[in-house]
């Protein structure tokens, strides 16, 4: 299913900012894939952001 689907479902998917600092730890990472296959819209897609130090819930799907 598309974004434009999902939002014509009225489901929202968030956004958030990463500090230049958290940007650029070697652990901050930007996954596209998980298992070899693109993210899921409930995972992430397109591009789910995984960095130290902040709550699951706060690492960006």
């Amino acid at each position: 299913m598309s974004l434009q689907e999902e939002s014509a479902l009225g489901r929202r998917y968030g956004t958030s900012t990463v500090s230049k600092d958290l940007s650029q730890r070697a652990q901050t990472l930007l996954a596209m894939q998980v298992n070899g296959e693109p993210l899921h819209l409930d995972h992430g897609f397109p591009i789910r952001l995984i960095a130290p130090a902040r709550l699951g819930v706060n690492q960006t799907k």
